[in-house]
């Protein structure tokens, strides 16, 4: 089986992007002015090795606001890669999955995304 066609099967079979759910209900961040960048704050603060989850939150609220970034889908993907990193590994799997499927609807090939989901799939297995 190719490595997309795991990554296909494990979205429809084990988890359902639409079902994204944001894990905190009360973001702090989602009462920052809309001009603040919640995108560019939350890169800044991984930059600094700084901490996973408030990194996390920031990106949660930035999507929440319509933050996107880079082609509508940036941040889907920084949120997979955050939480799968903050050891959140279901949350993050979807998160990568949604960057996946918005990549795709904007035309913008996922391939090379989906190949990442797979490796990242499964190296937490081990």
């Amino acid at each position: 089986m190719t490595p997309i066609a795991l990554v296909r099967d494990f979205s429809y079979a084990s988890i359902t992007t639409r079902e994204t759910k944001f894990t905190e209900k009360n973001n702090k961040y989602m009462a920052e002015p809309s001009n603040r960048s919640l995108l560019d704050d939350a890169k800044a603060l991984l930059e600094q090795n700084g901490s996973l989850s408030e990194a996390a939150l920031m990106i949660e609220a930035a999507i929440q606001k319509g933050q996107l970034g880079e082609g509508n889908y940036e941040a889907w993907i920084l949120l997979g890669e955050t939480r799968n990193m903050d050891e959140q590994e279901e949350v993050g799997i979807r998160a990568l999955l949604e960057g996946v499927r918005k990549a795709e609807e904007n035309g913008t090939p996922g391939t090379g995304m989906m190949v990442g989901v797979v490796k990242l799939n499964s190296s937490t297995k081990h």
